[in-house]
């Protein structure tokens, strides 16, 4: 188990976040993994996997500009949801964790992550009626 992990070490330091997030995916999904690691394992495999996805979802951004400007159709939050939480798990399981400080500032970012997401799926939709109520009258 510590050579796998391991390899998504190696694929986060070397900036390979979407490999390093499946490998860490592998482990949290893992019933064999989950049962016989250790606590300093688990939560290790919890928290580099939400750091890939911060990593990922600060690349996507950054190329689309920013969030709000993307079309809503196209985006993706299930990982986002995935991490949020795998934070919380980290929180409730763990309360000696030494990512707790991690955990706690990264919970607030992704509340408003997700909230903004669904402020904009709203604008999105009020003007979508909008329009098919001007174009029946």
């Amino acid at each position: 188990m510590e050579l796998t992990s391991s390899f998504g070490t190696i694929f986060y330091k070397l900036k390979e976040y979407e490999d390093a997030k499946r490998v860490f995916s592998f482990f949290i999904n893992d019933q064999i993994f989950m049962k016989n690691g250790t606590h300093e394992q688990i939560e290790y495999a919890y928290y580099m996997f939400v750091k890939c996805v911060f990593k990922l979802q600060k690349n996507t951004i950054l190329k689309k500009l920013t969030f709000m400007f993307t079309d809503v159709r196209t985006r993706d939050i299930k990982e986002i949801k995935i991490a949020l939480d795998l934070l919380n798990k980290i929180k409730k399981e763990y309360p000696q964790s030494k990512y707790l400080p991690y955990t706690k500032k990264h919970i607030k970012i992704l509340k408003n992550h997700i909230y903004y997401y669904n402020l904009h799926i709203i604008k999105y939709y009020k003007t979508y009626i909008k329009n098919i109520m001007f174009a029946q009258s």
